[in-house]
């Protein structure tokens, strides 16, 4: 069943909960389970921001599906991490939209083609700290934060709305529990979480830092 939220102006949150699991990586306990977080804006480009673990397949492509009709294209694909329960739909993904451009840190796409056989290198735009990129009325900038998990690790600012969009299990946000259940009638919370108490204080400072830089 289609389960894509409108969250914002022009973006839709079309990611999936995953309630199969108890702990994170066997390590903290997620009782509620975890969210896999992708999203699409539409603007005069489609952009989906991240993809999901192979377990929610079926609901992230009929997100995805109900909004890219069959006569839209998807421009981009920004690929904020690329551990396997974060991006293991890309190489699909891909294949079903091959004019699509993937955004990625350089870092990133040395693991990516590392991960995956099925995609070209000249579809990739590689950012680093600092770029910014227009998809119509909306411009982004990206953030690196390697090290805070894995090296390739970026973010991605909505300048024109002020929006931190990154992946559920991006230990710069801490947000590995299920904080929202998307079941069609609870309302999504203004803003964004920017850490809770469970943040290691290396992701602390490191989260203040980038803070200060997207204000």
């Amino acid at each position: 069943m289609n389960n894509a939220r409108k969250i914002g102006e022009d973006l839709y949150w079309i990611g999936a909960s995953d309630r199969r699991i108890n702990l994170f990586e066997n390590i903290m306990p997620v009782p509620q389970g975890v969210s896999y977080n992708a999203y699409l804006l539409k603007d005069e480009k489609n952009v989906l921001i991240d993809t999901s673990d192979n377990s929610v397949s079926e609901q992230f492509f009929e997100n995805l599906y109900s909004l890219v009709g069959d006569n839209e294209k998807l421009d981009y694909i920004i690929v904020n991490h690329v551990e396997p329960d974060h991006s293991s739909l890309l190489c699909r993904t891909a294949y079903e939209y091959p004019e699509a451009k993937i955004i990625c840190s350089a870092q990133a796409q040395k693991m990516i083609l590392q991960f995956f056989d099925c995609i070209a290198t000249e579809r990739f735009i590689t950012v680093k700290e600092g770029d910014k990129m227009s998809f119509g009325k909306h411009e982004f900038t990206f953030c690196t934060a390697p090290m805070v998990h894995w090296p390739e690790v970026i973010v991605s600012y909505d300048i024109t709305t002020k929006t931190l969009l990154a992946r559920r299990s991006t230990p710069l946000l801490h947000q590995h529990r299920r904080q929202v259940r998307h079941t069609g009638t609870e309302p999504f919370e203004k803003g964004f979480c920017i850490g809770n108490k469970d943040a290691m204080p290396t992701s602390r400072t490191h989260l203040a830092r980038k803070h200060r830089l997207l204000r």
